[in-house]
């Protein structure tokens, strides 16, 4: 399924996904089924995630993609996801219940599919498993690779894309 590598001496780390972006814009989408990313090698392409030891309000922002181990099946070192924060600990957010305010906890997170047609049960984020517990954040995405053409840096937020820069330049 993925495959991790993680070097001791680096601050990033290589991992293989399902492509999440079929366009050099790099939105995420979902393109074609899961099944057919698991049986299709060229389904795949390589992220290269900034470890985060401890993420928080300080490490990450609003509109940065991260790695997260699934809340659903977070024992299983090959279940990682790959979705953009909305929200963080403390912001306010609108219940779809009665449109009162609930705040993010402390210490989690809100994040969701790039891809803004596809509603629950066609795509897995918070609106499926409520908020993240960010200890189950390894790190932000910082570059993709589909292959020698198709490559590039992720959009984050304006913040983490300068912070990134010089691990990109001296990492990938």
């Amino acid at each position: 399924m993925h495959g991790i590598a993680v070097d001791s001496k680096t601050t990033t780390c290589l991992i293989n996904h399902p492509q999440l972006w079929p366009t050099p814009q790099c939105k995420l989408a979902i393109l074609g089924s899961l099944q057919d990313g698991l049986t299709n090698p060229s389904a795949f392409e390589k992220l290269v995630v900034r470890l985060i030891p401890r993420p928080s309000g300080r490490t990450l922002a609003v509109g940065d993609v991260v790695a997260f181990n699934s809340p659903l099946n977070n024992h299983d070192p090959n279940s990682l996801m790959v979705r953009r924060v909305a929200a963080l600990e403390g912001h306010p957010m609108l219940t779809t219940d009665d449109d009162s305010v609930e705040r993010v906890p402390l210490g989690h997170c809100w994040v969701l599919a790039d891809n803004e047609q596809l509603q629950p049960p066609d795509v897995i984020d918070s609106r499926a498993f409520g908020f993240l517990d960010m200890r189950l954040i390894i790190g932000r995405v910082i570059y993709r690779v589909r292959n020698s053409k198709q490559h590039g840096p992720v959009a984050n937020s304006p913040q983490s894309e300068a912070a990134d820069a010089a691990v990109i330049e001296g990492e990938v």
